[in-house]
């Protein structure tokens, strides 16, 4: 399988190829989890605890509405799907790097630490109960700002 990784520190795009989500792990320097999903399917994954590695290098995908700047390196593969024969697997990204380029930003730290800056009292992380109709029964609680998030992330 065919993929696109995101090296923030080199702030370069490569096509890589993969056999499981060991190796994407191993590319983005953790556990995986989905950062944002394109329209058109292509997903990019990030480290799960990159925030709590006193990063470095970021970058921003464009698209996302928060405009949450992701640390470390990234990998953007196709949306899940079928083998011919019926097997799931993951196909290859619909997106081209130099598409990629336009819809990323690389950051540095002290561009972060302004974005957080003027985010800071926005939600980063909220925790919503369910009811057993499954609807939320009360107001999401707010666990982390954006202002809390990145200035726990950027202390070294």
């Amino acid at each position: 399988m065919r993929a696109i990784w995101i090296n923030s520190e080199r702030r370069t795009l490569h096509e890589v190829d993969y056999v499981d989500y060991k190796e994407l792990g191993r590319a983005v320097g953790g556990h995986i989890a989905c950062a944002w999903r394109f329209e058109n399917g292509d997903v990019c994954y990030v480290d799960d605890e990159g925030l709590m590695k006193s990063p470095r290098h970021f970058f921003r995908i464009l698209e996302r509405p928060d405009g949450q700047p992701l640390a470390g390196n990234g990998i953007l593969t196709g949306r899940d799907g079928y083998t011919s024969e019926g097997a799931e697997t993951t196909l290859d990204p619909v997106t081209t790097i130099d598409e990629l380029r336009s819809k990323i930003m690389w950051m540095d730290r002290t561009q972060v630490a302004s974005w957080g800056k003027a985010n800071a009292s926005e939600p980063a992380v909220t925790f919503t109960s369910l009811g057993p109709d499954m609807k939320p029964d009360a107001a999401p609680q707010v666990i982390h700002t954006y202002g809390s998030l990145i200035s726990d992330a950027l202390k070294d």
